[in-house]
């Protein structure tokens, strides 16, 4: 019952657009929790349509999808990766899944292709702010947050792959480099307040939509008196007319009786 409770607090915030990404990522957790026990109690034929292609795991776009709540495949693979896996080999023990997982090096090389073609995408996106630091340059914890789509606080440490892969390390470098030299838009990230200004928009925001429900309902409230006051005149125009017309009638009877 307090799950549900909780289920239902965090859908408010989400619905009035105040909720804070720890929040949020409880909500997509147990959203998830439900349809990966939902494919588990399901029948092999209904569990095959939630595998990828290769029919070798659970395909994370197909959950992203199910989950709502604006939730990424990368943030399958990243946030949540230790709870489908545990459900797929499930999966594997039901003979669902057939054909063997990953080894942590081929994970390991997905996630550093993945990041990659994350800043690859915002490199190319003029309006994108990078996070910056007190030093002035990329603020890694926050990109890697971004990129696994979670909280700041609930990520200790960046993954080793930002300086022991060249590649990576390079784009990284070049990314501060941008930043020095104002060549991109950035959000500086040095004080607590801009840790909480995605909060506060997000607050102004939902204060403002209800602000323009309220405008809403007083215009339509005051349309609906100035409709009713109109139907009101109307009904006793009517009224005149109908009694004007039956006084006459009964003059006339009255005059047609005399004769």
């Amino acid at each position: 019952m307090t799950v549900d409770i909780d289920i239902n607090e965090l859908l408010r915030k989400y619905e009035l657009g105040v909720i804070s990404k720890k929040d949020l990522g409880a909500l997509r957790r147990q959203k998830l929790i439900r349809v990966l026990d939902d494919i588990i109690k399901s029948s092999p034929k209904q569990a095959n349509q939630w595998l990828d292609k290769n029919r070798s795991k659970i395909s994370t776009a197909k959950l992203a999808k199910s989950i709502g709540f604006r939730t990424k495949t990368d943030t399958i693979r990243q946030s949540f990766k230790a709870i489908v896996t545990k459900y797929e080999d499930e999966l594997r023990v039901n003979g669902i899944i057939t054909t063997n997982k990953k080894t942590n090096i081929e994970i390991g090389e997905d996630n550093k292709k993945a990041f990659l073609l994350f800043l690859y995408k915002r490199l190319k996106d003029d309006t994108y702010c990078w996070p910056k630091n007190n030093k002035g340059g990329l603020y890694r914890k926050m990109i890697w947050a971004y990129f696994i789509d979670v909280s700041p606080e609930q990520v200790e440490s960046v993954p080793s792959f930002f300086t022991r892969n060249e590649t990576i390390k390079k784009q990284l470098d070049d990314i501060d480099l941008m930043i020095v030299d104002d060549q991109v838009k950035t959000l500086d990230y040095s004080s607590t307040s801009a840790l909480n200004e995605m909060s506060d928009t997000m607050l102004s925001r939902a204060l403002s939509n209800i602000r323009l429900e309220l405008k809403n309902a007083r215009t339509e409230l005051f349309l609906l008196r100035d409709q009713n006051a109109d139907f009101e005149q109307r009904l006793k125009e009517y009224e005149s007319k109908e009694k004007a017309l039956l006084a006459k009638g009964i003059n006339a009877f009255k005059t047609g009786s005399a004769h």
